[in-house]
């Protein structure tokens, strides 16, 4: 004899089946959203710290470049002012020396553009007030301006490590940051 299921039992199974299959769909989609928004946070923040990176070292470059310049400016300032003039072959370098700075310094845009492009405003900012002093630094460093003195390239420099360790100190904290 067969048996026959009744017409509550087929719906009862049925409803158990798709019910079933509805909350394994909506694990499965969960899960996957889940899993994509933390690897997009991931690839984010992986983006965020090689922006920062980047922008770190181009500083980091123009900062030794500019560490050079200004010792060898003081020290033809400190010749100019002992012996009353420098050499030719002194001027060439400090010539070559401040074309390379210089154009370094136009290159700070570069990292500028990445701190602005991860919405790192206060690195930004420390970075724009690094690139003021080294600004004010350039206006007195030819040795034919009265202030290229020692004194006031020792203040300049005291003021331009002094930006230079707010940048870093900037970064520091935007490396730290969780998103």
């Amino acid at each position: 004899m067969l048996l026959v299921p009744e017409w509550t039992t087929v719906v009862d199974d049925a409803v158990k089946v798709g019910l079933g299959a509805l909350i394994g769909a909506t694990a499965t989609i969960t899960t996957t959203l889940i899993t994509r928004k933390s690897e997009q946070r991931k690839r984010h923040f992986e983006k965020r710290l090689e922006l920062l990176q980047e922008a770190v070292l181009e500083v980091s470059k123009f900062g030794s470049s500019i560490s050079t310049y200004w010792a060898d400016v003081r020290n033809a300032s400190y010749i100019r002012d002992t012996q009353g003039s420098i050499t030719n072959e002194i001027q060439s370098q400090l010539d070559q020396q401040q074309e390379e700075v210089y154009r370094q310094f136009a290159e700070l845009s570069s990292p500028r553009a990445k701190l602005s492009m991860i919405a790192e405003h206060s690195s930004r900012k420390a970075l724009d007030d690094l690139r003021a002093i080294c600004d004010s630094f350039f206006k007195i460093a030819p040795l034919s301006n009265s202030k290229c003195t020692p004194h006031h390239l020792d203040d300049i420099k005291s003021e331009i490590n002094s930006r230079r360790e707010a940048f870093y100190t900037a970064v520091g904290d935007a490396f730290n940051r969780k998103l």
